[in-house]
């Protein structure tokens, strides 16, 4: 069940600071433009699914978590209320949600 502003927990597409599509991103391995992206506000951090396309046209899907715009180091950590919500967010992402279900099919190749 996904959690609920009562809960603490503010579900919404984007807020301030937050990564926005069309951004670029300096990675260490090159320049990345930010196609689309799922940001979910929380009370102590925002949780981001990036999905990345580089000069060469391949994608990658950053799993990202900001606090105050600022990007937090470490894992994106999300307990099984936290993953229902983020999931229920990306539900207007159709490019995410087709990156992320290849997880589950095991489907390696490129669209």
């Amino acid at each position: 069940m996904a959690r609920t502003e009562k809960d603490g927990v503010r579900a919404t597409p984007g807020s301030t600071g937050d990564p926005v599509t069309g951004e670029y991103v300096e990675l260490p391995w090159g320049k990345a433009r930010i196609i689309e992206v799922v940001n979910v506000a929380w009370t102590h951090h925002h949780p981001s699914l990036e999905l990345l396309e580089f000069p060469d046209g391949r994608r990658a899907l950053r799993f990202a978590a900001y606090f105050e715009g600022d990007p937090v180091r470490g894992p994106l950590v999300l307990d099984e209320a936290a993953l229902s919500t983020v999931a229920a967010v990306a539900a207007g992402s159709p490019a995410i949600r087709s990156f992320l279900a290849r997880l589950g099919s095991g489907e390696a190749e490129s669209e």
